[in-house]
């Protein structure tokens, strides 16, 4: 176990760090490596400040990161994250020049931000991952691609901040996801396309997207803001 430090495994250039079946409690930053990367299975992170940071490649798969001020952060990271429960974190993951990261198979509950948006050119990619009881689950200011998610009782789910463009065109590709119980579902003020996306129930927006490419099967009713879709034509009930 490594508890109490101000930095727990600090390594560099080049001396990569592999960590399995470890407990981080209470430290300033977890696990931070500079020019070197990181690879995590099966580990445990408890009220860290940081957790793990990099400018390189970090890999972390069936881990559990509880109340931690800040889960991922970083310049130039690369992370992918799988099969890990993310709880309690006011920032999950926001990196700046970000080259794209992986997100598979995880749950994020009671979480501040989950994934933000500060710059990155290369998309984020999203599968399969569940969001519930978050403040704001996606920023989707940079690009992403968001494959079978599942979002239930975040404030907002997906949404976009049209003072906050990554500059070129952010775009946002979305195929089935569901939102359920969510404050906003989806808001995109800026390029995206959506596909089976199913919005009900939510007490704000169910999808507000004008611009919008529309690759069908969308689906939203009982949604607080009228109209239940925007940009894109949807299945609704009443």
């Amino acid at each position: 176990m490594f508890r109490g430090n101000v930095f727990a495994l600090l390594s560099s250039f080049g001396a990569d760090v592999d960590v399995r079946r470890s407990r981080f409690v209470d430290n300033e930053h977890a696990i931070s490596t500079f020019y070197a990367s990181a690879t995590i299975s099966d580990s445990t992170f408890l009220r860290n400040r940081f957790a793990a940071s990099s400018n390189r490649l970090i890999t972390i798969a069936r881990s559990r990161f509880v109340d931690n001020e800040q889960t991922f952060t970083g310049s130039e990271t690369r992370l992918r994250l799988t099969d890990s429960v993310v709880t309690g974190s006011r920032i999950v993951y926001d990196n700046y020049d970000g080259v794209g990261a992986f997100f598979e198979g995880n749950t994020f509950a009671r979480n501040g931000i989950v994934i933000g948006s500060d710059f990155s050119l290369d998309a984020d990619e999203i599968l399969h991952n569940r969001f519930v009881d978050n403040d704001l689950a996606v920023s989707a200011t940079t690009p992403k691609h968001l494959v079978g998610n599942t979002f239930v009782g975040n404030r907002v789910a997906v949404a976009s901040d049209p003072d906050q463009i990554t500059p070129g065109v952010p775009f946002v590709a979305m195929e089935g996801n569901t939102f359920r119980r969510n404050g906003d579902a989806v808001y995109l003020t800026h390029p995206a396309s959506l596909k089976d996306t199913v919005a009900i129930g939510n007490t704000g927006y169910g999808i507000y997207a004008p611009l919008a490419t529309d690759l069908g099967g969308n689906v939203a009713y009982r949604n607080g803001t009228e109209p239940q879709c925007t940009g894109v034509v949807c299945e609704t009930r009443s």
